[in-house]
């Protein structure tokens, strides 16, 4: 087979290289002109943190209106949950489904599997809406929303602010200017201006005159609803031209709003304003507001679609400002507050750094091995050019610039110029031999055949090397979901940037020495005498080991040993995680607090928290601090550090300051605003599956038995504490017929819009007032009906006697469940738990509390009809590692049918495979001594290293069997061929470990993220290429032993002319 192979490569060499090789000037322009294609196309390519990765989620919320949550449930949430169930297909395939039932709302969560599109995605679930909302009552159906969840996690934030104008002139000057150009960003899912002091038209309806006429909210929103409504018709032809036929609504403005008269019963008409006090004024239930450094401002926001380019996204937004500045206030000041798009561009500056620095590691090695400029400059242009061609093919797939692609870029500078270094080495060992034999060099046909006999040699064997490498990203393509959108740019990257390295090699660096190549004799490198004594001292110790007894038993042991050992040993050890984290200079705080009245206390309970946590900071280290208030029960304070060094420092202080109470709750991380929208990531996950009051006493026994253990500083219960007392109107069943009989219009729903319009308006569209379009919101005079005497005593008009409500039925407490999880139709509660110190390995922690909860599900399970189930937290991660290992074991396989194909002998495939078991033992001893992660890089990186390291070995094996057939044998056969390629060998392995070098420090802001895949391949390849160059020569020797050959060794040897001058050489 090998020489099948070698015949039908060595036509092609001849009518393909050597005709390349015979115009070097041509093939120099024409390579010159797709470097400046690559470089084009690089500019072209787009800046992003991460891949363009894909898994939307979309949420389906619907308002109950009147109806309670279990009405809603029993009439709708079967069906809604079915027909979402429907979506699933080839195309859009759901991965769950979870409904959430609550006091006033259902809302669903659709989770789609990676790869979907999100377009796609969204289309489905509204069309799934619009299929609902023919079925739901209008004031459910017009309330229903449907949105996609971010997968971006950051966004942009700039305050905008004037000493001289206030916040609500400002935003009616700014607000026209900047709307439009906002609204052409692409990128953007929403950018838009917030104003805390927005104004809205509020119509407070009076009950005693609602009573008076015997009418009920319901009748006046219709109505309302009804006079803002305009339509548009076809075209109407008026004379030569066409005019569309416009319905105007009846109601233009605030005074045509406050005269519009409501029908009661079709005959009596009663203007709004005698039903309703209307007024226009600052919206009381905007409660979200934002404040810089302590002031109030506005707010320019903006969020990125899933899928978008964040960073373009910002870049727009703040060009959009430069572009209008000159339309803008004079007194107008603008403060970034966050711009993911710093925080890109530093993480992908780092690691272009990185990868410039790996280029000149692998320049520095080859100077000290290889030495003489032309040399160098020979075997390093490799790595642009296939870097710079590799632009190219990036750009034609879509992809992207991101630290995942750079970070494959880095792992291939180092990688790409082995092939090089193998053409140059041998075409250096053909010359000497010419230069021995006297043959002249000074002709181009005689440099011409020169370099092509020694290319052609070693052509099959780097072509292997580099298939071998390249073999082991063929599983990846079978990978999916988190894996593949993790790991994909990072495996292009690498097959195109060292697929094209060996094009190169092949090719152009050929082409280079043919031009440059003289008699003279190689300049020396700055090792050559230190690498003779290395090379002197290594065979010494090579051929103690290969006399030493019982060698073959160790040179086979010591792989799979080491294996045994770090494979149980050190794997179950390893904390585990998907992707490092970029480093960042934020701290986000958010606070909930259960004991607050209004906004107006929230935003006060914030100031405190931010004035306390700044006394207790350094001041010199904060730059600035942005609080912003969701709710009245909730916001957030974020610390933006000026040193990223006093983060983690500054983070302690607040959460040693900060300690959870009954009423408040305190989660303080650090945050990056472009870091990769992942699944969080829990460290403990139980299911509590069953129903009723059990299921949720349960999981409050569950909770409190976590606290009291302590391994986990932060709880998560879903839903939480369902239990709580609602207040019950329960009708009278004869008093109400009555009341039927004497043909009232009074409902039950009426009755539950009369509590809710109490505290929550209900939006009834917009209108234009004071050239601004205001919402129109409809409530109750005030609050008190949220209070039990005065929703017991509203006043109900009955036959002519007006009654409270009281009189129609019975009110009372009742316990409830508050919140129902339904997911594949089963009710079900979810604990999750969090460690903060994310250095701890959450899954030995999560193992042993899984022991200890199993001793004591008697005292947590309080009913047999509820059942518990631990399961494992990173179901995700499980998922990708799994892949991951199914992966390694294909390559593995790939690589043992390559070898075999080429040196057709299981033996010898077997020798050059023994690397791999080192390469998988030198990456886990390495991730433990380094205390790094097992995530998706680093188990890329053991994948990686095995196309890696069996390259040595092919190189050892390769030219063992070439010295065979000059007639070497036994131990001289041995020394000789790892002589021959040590240098090689050391030149390559260095390249590649110094290239990843960068990488494995970890510096930067994006160096957290690729740190493990090169602590893998840079550590791993050190211990693996240690080992090979001991354990595969010793194993060759006692093939060749074996074959029992070595009386032959004496013997003469029949060579040809250039063998029998060259043979001193082979055998020095």
């Amino acid at each position: 087979m090998e020489k099948l192979l070698i015949s039908r490569l060595q036509p092609l060499e001849t009518k393909m290289l050597k005709k390349i090789l015979s115009n070097p000037k041509r093939l120099f322009v024409c390579v010159s002109l797709i470097v400046l294609y690559g470089i084009y196309s690089g500019y072209k390519l787009p800046i992003s943190m991460y891949p363009a990765t894909s898994k939307p989620s979309v949420n389906l919320w619907v308002p109950y209106g009147t109806y309670s949550a279990k009405k809603f449930r029993a009439d709708f949430g079967s069906q809604i949950e079915a027909q979402l169930e429907k979506i699933s297909n080839n195309q859009t395939k759901i991965d769950e489904i979870d409904a959430y039932y609550r006091e006033e709302s259902a809302f669903y969560e659709i989770e789609f599997a990676w790869g979907t599109a999100y377009d796609m995605a969204l289309k489905e679930v509204e069309l799934v809406a619009a299929s609902i909302s023919s079925q739901l009552p209008r004031e459910i159906a017009d309330m229903m929303g449907v949105w996609q969840r971010n997968s971006n996690s950051g966004f942009f934030a700039a305050s905008l602010y004037s000493s001289e104008i206030g916040i609500r002139k400002l935003y009616s000057i700014i607000h026209p200017i900047l709307k439009p150009e906002l609204d052409k960003i692409k990128d953007a899912e929403n950018a838009r201006i917030w104003n805390p002091e927005k104004y809205s038209l509020n119509i407070k309806l009076l009950p005693e005159k609602l009573a008076q006429y015997n009418i009920f909210p319901k009748t006046i929103r219709a109505q309302i609803r009804a006079a803002l409504d305009s339509f548009s018709g076809s075209n109407i032809k008026i004379g030569a031209k066409g005019q569309r036929f416009q319905i105007q609504s009846s109601i233009e403005n605030l005074e045509e709003l406050k005269r519009m008269n409501i029908v009661i019963n079709d005959k009596i008409f009663i203007q709004l304003s005698d039903l309703a006090i209307i007024n226009y004024g600052k919206d009381l239930h905007r409660e979200r507001s934002f404040k810089t450094n302590g002031l109030n401002s506005l707010i320019l926001f903006a969020n990125p679609k899933s899928g978008a380019n964040i960073k373009t996204m910002s870049e727009d937004i703040m060009k959009v400002l430069r572009d209008k500045k000159h339309l803008l206030p004079k007194s107008l000041k603008t403060k970034l507050i966050v711009d993911p798009s710093e925080a890109i561009k530093s993480s992908v500056l780092s690691l272009s750094k990185d990868v410039l620095v790996a280029t000149l590691m692998a320049v520095l090695v080859l100077y000290l091995f290889i030495g003489g400029f032309k040399n160098i400059a020979t075997a390093a242009i490799e790595i642009p050019l296939s870097m710079v061609i590799s632009f190219i093919a990036m750009g034609m797939i879509d992809m992207n610039l991101n630290l995942i692609s750079l970070g494959g870029l880095a792992l291939a500078a180092g990688m790409n110029v082995d092939a090089s270094v193998v053409v140059l080495e041998n075409i250096f060992k053909h010359k000497e031999v010419w230069n021995k034999l006297n043959k002249p060099l000074d002709r181009f046909q005689q440099r011409l055949q020169l370099v092509y006999e020694a290319v052609s040699e070693v052509a099959l064997p780097v072509i292997l090397s580099i298939s071998t490498t390249l073999i082991v990203f063929i599983p990846m393509a079978f990978t999916s979901d988190l894996t593949n959108a993790v790991l994909g740019d990072l495996a292009r990257a690498v097959i195109f940037s060292h697929a094209i390295s060996g094009l190169v090699a092949l090719v152009i660096v050929p082409a280079v020495r043919v031009v440059i190549l003289n008699s003279q004799k190689e300049q020396k490198a700055p090792l050559d005498k230190p690498f003779t004594k290395f090379e002197q001292h290594y065979e010494n110790l090579l051929t103690v080991l290969i006399k030493k007894r019982f060698k073959k038993f160790f040179a086979i042991c010591i792989p799979f040993t080491l294996l045994g050992i770090t494979g149980f040993t050190i794997f179950p050890h390893l904390p585990k995680e998907v992707i490092g984290k970029p480093g960042s200079d934020w701290i986000y705080m958010y606070v909930n607090a259960y004991d607050t009245q209004s906004a107006r206390h929230m935003d006060n309970i914030l100031q405190e928290v931010e004035k306390k946590a700044l006394a207790t900071l350094d001041p010199k280290q904060v730059d600035y601090t942005w609080l912003e208030m969701h709710n009245r029960n909730g916001g957030q304070i974020m610390f933006k550090m000026l040193q990223r060094k006093n983060l983690d420092a500054a983070k302690l202080k607040l959460k040693e300051l900060f300690t959870n109470t009954a009423n408040r709750n305190y989660y303080i991380s650090t945050w990056n605003p472009a870091q990769l929208p992942l699944p969080e990531e829990k460290h403990f996950l139980v299911t509590i599956t069953g129903s009723g009051e059990e299921l949720y006493q349960t999981a409050s026994r569950l909770k409190a038995f976590l606290n009291e253990d302590g391994t986990y500083q932060r709880i998560k219960v879903n839903p939480a504490n369902n239990s709580q007392y609602s207040y019950t109107f329960k009708p009278d069943p004869i008093r109400w017929n009555i009341l039927q009989r004497a043909g009232s219009d009074l409902s039950l729903s009426d009755i539950a819009d009369i509590s809710q319009l109490s505290q929550e308006p209900s939006k009834l569209g917009d209108l234009e007032v004071n050239n601004e379009q205001v919402s129109i919101e409809m409530s109750l005079r005030d609050e008190r009906y949220t209070q039990i005497k005065f929703l017991e005593n509203y006043p109900l008009k009955i036959q002519n006697k007006v009654i409270p409500l009281k009189a129609l039925g019975q009110f009372e407490s009742v316990k409830t469940i508050s919140s129902t999880h339904v997911r594949d139709g089963q009710e079900q509660v979810t604990l999750s738990a969090f460690l903060d110190d994310e250095n701890n390995n959450w899954e030995v922690l999560a193992k042993k509390m899984a022991n200890k909860i199993k001793n004591n599900l008697d005292t947590i399970i309080t009913s047999d009809q509820v059942s518990l189930e631990i399961q494992y937290p990173q179901k995700e991660l499980k998922s990708s590692l799994n892949q991951l290992a199914q992966s390694l074991i294909l390559s593995i396989g790939l690589i043992f049918f390559l070898l075999w194909m080429q040196f057709q002998s299981v033996k010898q495939v077997s020798i050059i495979m023994m690397t791999i078991p080192l390469g998988i033992s030198g990456v886990l001893i390495a991730l433990y001594v380094f205390n790094s992660y097992l995530s998706l890089n680093s188990a890329l990186g053991i994948i990686l290293l095995n196309g890696i390291t069996v390259n040595n070995s092919i190189l050892l094996t390769e030219v063992t069997n070439e010295l065979r057939k000059k007639g070497l044998r036994g131990l001289d056969l041995i020394l000789s061929a790892t002589k021959k390629r040590l240098r090689p060998i050391l030149i390559t392995s260095l390249t590649t470990i110094l290239g990843m070098f960068p990488v494995a420090l970890g510096l930067g802001d994006g160096g957290k993220i690729l740190q493990p895949l090169g602590i893998a391949v840079c550590f791993g390849l050190i211990f693996a290429t240690g080992m090979t160059l001991f354990v595969v020569p010793i194993l060759l020797y006692q093939k060749e032993k074996s074959l029992n050959i070595t009386e032959n060794i004496g013997q003469p040897l029949i060579l040809n002319e250039q063998d029998t001058t060259a043979q001193s050489e082979y055998l020095s």
